[in-house]
Protein backbone atom coordinates (compact mmCIF):
# COMPACT_ATOMS: atom_id res chain seq x y z
CA UNK A 1 0.00 0.00 0.00
CA UNK A 2 2.81 2.33 0.05
CA UNK A 3 2.94 2.94 -3.22
CA UNK A 4 -0.39 3.65 -3.87
CA UNK A 5 -0.06 6.46 -0.75
CA UNK A 6 3.28 7.71 -2.41
CA UNK A 7 0.61 7.72 -5.86
CA UNK A 8 -1.88 9.51 -3.79
CA UNK A 9 0.29 11.82 -2.43
CA UNK A 10 2.32 12.58 -5.80
CA UNK A 11 -1.50 13.23 -8.04
CA UNK A 12 -2.50 15.65 -4.83
CA UNK A 13 0.72 17.48 -4.97
CA UNK A 14 0.46 17.73 -9.15
CA UNK A 15 -3.19 19.18 -8.98
CA UNK A 16 -2.34 21.46 -6.19
CA UNK A 17 0.68 22.85 -7.43
CA UNK A 18 -0.04 22.48 -10.84
CA UNK A 19 3.32 20.65 -11.20
CA UNK A 20 3.82 18.41 -14.26
CA UNK A 21 6.78 16.42 -12.54
CA UNK A 22 4.72 15.55 -10.33
CA UNK A 23 1.89 14.03 -12.56
CA UNK A 24 4.36 11.82 -14.53
CA UNK A 25 5.96 10.51 -11.05
CA UNK A 26 2.38 9.41 -9.80
CA UNK A 27 1.12 8.09 -13.70
CA UNK A 28 4.27 6.20 -13.55
CA UNK A 29 3.84 4.65 -10.50
CA UNK A 30 0.10 3.99 -11.13
CA UNK A 31 0.58 2.45 -14.34
CA UNK A 32 3.43 -0.14 -12.65
CA UNK A 33 0.57 -1.18 -10.35
CA UNK A 34 -2.21 -1.78 -12.77
CA UNK A 35 -0.01 -3.53 -15.10
CA UNK A 36 1.71 -5.79 -12.11
CA UNK A 37 -0.70 -5.75 -9.33
CA UNK A 38 -4.19 -5.84 -10.16
CA UNK A 39 -5.35 -9.07 -11.25
CA UNK A 40 -9.11 -10.48 -12.20
CA UNK A 41 -10.21 -13.43 -10.42
CA UNK A 42 -14.02 -14.75 -9.27
CA UNK A 43 -15.40 -11.70 -11.42
CA UNK A 44 -13.37 -8.94 -9.73
CA UNK A 45 -10.44 -7.10 -9.66
CA UNK A 46 -7.45 -7.71 -7.23
CA UNK A 47 -4.77 -5.52 -5.52
CA UNK A 48 -2.02 -7.83 -5.17
CA UNK A 49 0.08 -7.29 -1.97
CA UNK A 50 2.93 -7.49 -3.35
CA UNK A 51 4.54 -9.24 -6.72
CA UNK A 52 5.46 -12.84 -5.59
CA UNK A 53 3.63 -15.22 -3.25
CA UNK A 54 0.37 -14.29 -3.28
CA UNK A 55 -1.06 -16.37 -6.73
CA UNK A 56 -1.91 -19.58 -7.36
CA UNK A 57 -3.66 -21.64 -10.01
CA UNK A 58 -6.81 -21.60 -7.50
CA UNK A 59 -6.73 -18.33 -5.70
CA UNK A 60 -5.48 -15.02 -4.94
CA UNK A 61 -4.30 -14.03 -1.50
CA UNK A 62 -5.12 -9.36 -0.74
CA UNK A 63 -4.40 -7.92 2.43
CA UNK A 64 -8.19 -5.37 2.74
CA UNK A 65 -5.93 -3.10 4.48
CA UNK A 66 -4.09 -2.21 1.18
CA UNK A 67 -7.11 -0.95 -0.33
CA UNK A 68 -7.06 3.00 -0.56
CA UNK A 69 -10.26 3.56 -2.04
CA UNK A 70 -9.07 7.71 -2.12
CA UNK A 71 -5.73 6.84 -4.17
CA UNK A 72 -8.19 4.53 -6.55
CA UNK A 73 -10.38 7.78 -6.74
CA UNK A 74 -7.20 10.20 -7.67
CA UNK A 75 -5.54 8.22 -10.00
CA UNK A 76 -9.03 7.69 -11.79
CA UNK A 77 -8.88 11.26 -12.16
CA UNK A 78 -5.42 11.59 -13.15
CA UNK A 79 -4.93 8.37 -15.44
CA UNK A 80 -8.40 7.70 -16.33
CA UNK A 81 -9.38 4.17 -16.58
CA UNK A 82 -12.51 1.87 -15.72
CA UNK A 83 -9.77 -0.60 -13.53
CA UNK A 84 -9.83 1.78 -10.85
CA UNK A 85 -13.34 2.42 -10.24
CA UNK A 86 -13.90 -1.23 -10.84
CA UNK A 87 -11.08 -2.15 -8.10
CA UNK A 88 -12.82 0.23 -5.96
CA UNK A 89 -15.75 -1.18 -6.12
CA UNK A 90 -14.41 -4.52 -5.71
CA UNK A 91 -12.48 -3.78 -2.49
CA UNK A 92 -16.11 -2.78 -1.25
CA UNK A 93 -17.58 -5.78 -2.19
CA UNK A 94 -14.71 -7.58 -0.73
CA UNK A 95 -14.96 -5.86 2.70
CA UNK A 96 -18.54 -6.28 3.10
CA UNK A 97 -18.76 -9.98 2.21
CA UNK A 98 -15.71 -11.14 4.17
CA UNK A 99 -16.43 -10.56 7.90
CA UNK A 100 -16.41 -13.57 10.08
CA UNK A 101 -16.18 -14.52 13.38
CA UNK A 102 -18.44 -13.13 16.85
CA UNK A 103 -17.36 -9.69 15.81
CA UNK A 104 -17.70 -10.13 11.78
CA UNK A 105 -14.76 -8.75 10.94
CA UNK A 106 -12.72 -9.25 7.80
CA UNK A 107 -9.31 -11.26 8.33
CA UNK A 108 -6.01 -9.32 7.94
CA UNK A 109 -5.26 -11.57 4.70
CA UNK A 110 -7.88 -13.19 2.85
CA UNK A 111 -8.01 -16.14 -0.20
CA UNK A 112 -10.64 -15.37 -2.95
CA UNK A 113 -11.26 -18.08 -5.36
CA UNK A 114 -10.13 -17.71 -8.68
CA UNK A 115 -13.16 -19.36 -10.17
CA UNK A 116 -15.80 -18.09 -8.17
CA UNK A 117 -16.18 -15.16 -5.53
CA UNK A 118 -15.66 -17.13 -2.25
CA UNK A 119 -13.68 -15.67 0.15
CA UNK A 120 -11.76 -17.05 3.27
CA UNK A 121 -9.26 -16.16 6.01
CA UNK A 122 -6.14 -17.14 3.67
CA UNK A 123 -4.68 -20.23 4.65
CA UNK A 124 -0.87 -19.84 5.71
CA UNK A 125 -1.38 -16.52 8.38
CA UNK A 126 -3.45 -16.93 11.78
CA UNK A 127 -7.10 -16.14 10.80
CA UNK A 128 -7.31 -12.84 12.76
CA UNK A 129 -8.10 -9.32 12.56
CA UNK A 130 -5.27 -7.50 14.30
CA UNK A 131 -3.93 -3.74 14.73
CA UNK A 132 -3.07 -4.14 10.54
CA UNK A 133 -6.67 -3.94 9.48
CA UNK A 134 -7.32 -1.07 11.75
CA UNK A 135 -6.68 0.57 8.34
CA UNK A 136 -9.80 -0.53 6.78
CA UNK A 137 -12.47 1.28 8.15
CA UNK A 138 -9.81 4.60 8.21
CA UNK A 139 -9.62 4.32 4.58
CA UNK A 140 -13.50 3.94 4.06
CA UNK A 141 -13.98 6.66 6.16
CA UNK A 142 -11.62 8.43 4.53
CA UNK A 143 -12.93 8.26 1.38
CA UNK A 144 -16.45 8.75 2.47
CA UNK A 145 -17.65 5.30 2.22
CA UNK A 146 -20.23 3.46 4.04
CA UNK A 147 -19.91 -0.01 5.34
CA UNK A 148 -21.16 -2.54 7.80
CA UNK A 149 -17.87 -3.53 8.84
CA UNK A 150 -17.29 0.14 10.27
CA UNK A 151 -19.75 -0.36 12.54
CA UNK A 152 -18.02 -3.88 13.62
CA UNK A 153 -14.86 -2.11 13.21
CA UNK A 154 -16.20 0.31 16.52
CA UNK A 155 -17.73 -2.30 18.37
CA UNK A 156 -14.75 -4.49 18.42
CA UNK A 157 -12.41 -1.24 19.05
CA UNK A 158 -15.06 -0.08 21.80
CA UNK A 159 -13.13 0.04 25.65
CA UNK A 160 -14.48 -2.69 27.89
CA UNK A 161 -14.47 -2.03 30.66
CA UNK A 162 -12.31 0.69 31.02
CA UNK A 163 -9.82 -2.03 29.47
CA UNK A 164 -7.81 -1.34 25.46
CA UNK A 165 -9.14 -3.72 23.30
CA UNK A 166 -6.85 -6.59 22.33
CA UNK A 167 -4.30 -6.20 19.52
CA UNK A 168 -6.00 -8.76 17.44
CA UNK A 169 -8.97 -11.39 17.47
CA UNK A 170 -8.70 -15.15 16.05
CA UNK A 171 -11.86 -14.87 13.84
CA UNK A 172 -12.29 -19.26 13.86
CA UNK A 173 -11.73 -19.39 17.54
CA UNK A 174 -12.98 -15.78 18.96
CA UNK A 175 -9.57 -15.90 20.91
CA UNK A 176 -8.44 -12.57 21.61
CA UNK A 177 -4.80 -11.42 22.54
CA UNK A 178 -3.71 -11.07 26.14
Amino acid sequence: DGDLLIALALARAARRWNELDKARSAMAIATDISRLLIVRAGGMLLLLPGLFGFQTDAAITINPSYYIFTAFDALSHLMPSADWITLRHSGQSIINDARFGRWLLPSDWLQISRSSSDIMPAPGWPPRCSYDAIRVPLYLIWAGLSSPAIASFAAFYAPRNGAPPPAWVNLQTGEEAP
